[in-house]
């Protein structure tokens, strides 16, 4: 990513890298952000959004289930594809 434009590598970081967990911060930077924008219901008390971050995780919780998959997930999806990146099936559930 250069001047917001992004510039598809071959190559990435490798995994446990010491730059990795930067760059993982550096690229959810602003999945919070969208989540309140795009989904503002979240802030009702009856579809409670949580939201942590460590280093390169991160976990949204609500009170939901149906209201996740249908609503934030894809949200989510949508914010990673732009950055190239997809979720990980298996650690999303």
């Amino acid at each position: 990513m250069y001047q917001n434009e992004r510039f598809p590598t071959d190559a990435g970081i490798p995994q446990g890298g010491m730059i990795s967990p930067m760059a993982a911060n550096m690229t959810l930077d602003g999945l919070e952000v969208m989540l309140l924008e795009k989904l503002p219901k979240a802030k009702q008390t009856e579809r409670k959004m949580n939201r942590v971050r460590y280093v390169d995780d991160f976990i949204i919780t609500g009170n939901s289930k149906e209201w996740l998959e249908q609503e934030v997930k894809p949200s989510v999806v949508e914010f990673l594809a732009e950055r190239g990146l997809v979720l990980s099936p298996e650690k999303s559930n």
